[in-house]
């Protein structure tokens, strides 16, 4: 992290200095359990090939998912599929009791306004500003005056500690700092679902702690279910209520991070604990 950026945002990590995996504290939204993503039986084929093999899953409103696997497994389609990005083969994905993979065009594109994305390398656009990035969202589905925008471009960035850096350009920020201004833009519209692909990917052990920690401080105060795709292990533990470990296409392990560090598995033993030996290997 460097100087710039610790000088925008006074958020502290937590346990970075410690050599055990951490496992997450906090607990879960306090609102009645619902079911906001429901995945039954979905198979996605490319050429023959079956990446997503019957996979089923539910996530509650208010809860931090994480889902872990090796290069692969399945990761990424099942992220698209998800976000409606690629048609499934086979199978149900419902995101706030709609069907992406059935609906119109249209429908999903109504779902899609009620979610919030951070991709990998940010997609940050390199010729406008941090405001006009995070308005970005703002501008296309709403009617808001542009003071209306302004306020709420201004407060969702104070969130992410980035109020200073308005009117840079991308090009002008750190990659954490690029990371803070997507998820500014990922929470502008207030949404119910908030996917992150490797959201601490290329980071250093602090910055990768204050963007988990930003994450869950987000995520508690919009009440928003968040889903990470992640390879790092710490971020996983850190931040989710459940981890979903893929594996061949399948859910191999879907619990609480203590399962994972209590597990006798040897294939979630060999990824967790990063081991050359085992069935990943073998």
């Amino acid at each position: 992290m460097s100087p710039s950026e610790a000088s925008l945002a006074p958020l502290r990590p937590s346990d970075t200095n410690r050599g055990e995996l951490p496992v997450v504290r906090h607990a879960p939204h306090p609102e009645l359990r619902e079911t906001v993503v429901r995945v039954t039986s979905v198979v996605k084929e490319y050429d023959g090939r079956r990446v997503l093999d019957g996979v089923s899953f539910e996530l509650e409103r208010g809860r931090v998912y994480s889902i872990i696997g090796p290069s692969g497994c399945g990761k990424t389609t099942l992220l698209k599929s998800m976000l409606g990005l690629v048609d499934v083969s086979a199978g149900a994905i419902e995101l706030v009791g709609v069907d992406v993979a059935s609906v119109s065009e249209s429908r999903v594109d109504e779902v899609r306004r009620r979610i919030g994305v951070v991709f990998q390398s940010a997609a940050l656009l390199s010729s406008v500003s941090v405001f006009e990035n995070v308005a970005l969202p703002l501008r296309l589905h709403t009617k808001k005056k542009e003071s209306e925008i302004r306020e709420v471009v201004e407060h969702k960035l104070g969130l992410v500690g980035m109020q200073d850096a308005l009117d840079r350009r991308p090009s002008e920020l750190s990659g954490g700092m690029k990371k803070r201004c997507a998820l500014a833009r990922a929470i502008v519209m207030e949404p119910d679902l908030l996917f992150l692909d490797e959201p601490t990917s290329g980071a250093d052990p602090v910055t990768a702690a204050v963007l988990d920690d930003l994450v869950l401080d987000l995520t508690r105060r919009i009440g928003c279910t968040a889903i990470a795709v992640t390879h790092e292990m710490r971020t996983a533990f850190r931040l989710s209520h459940e981890i979903l470990m893929l594996w061949k296409g399948r859910i191999h392990h879907k619990g609480a991070p203590a399962s994972f560090i209590e597990s006798d598995d040897r294939l979630i033993n060999q990824f967790v604990q990063g081991r050359k030996e085992g069935p990943m290997t073998g």
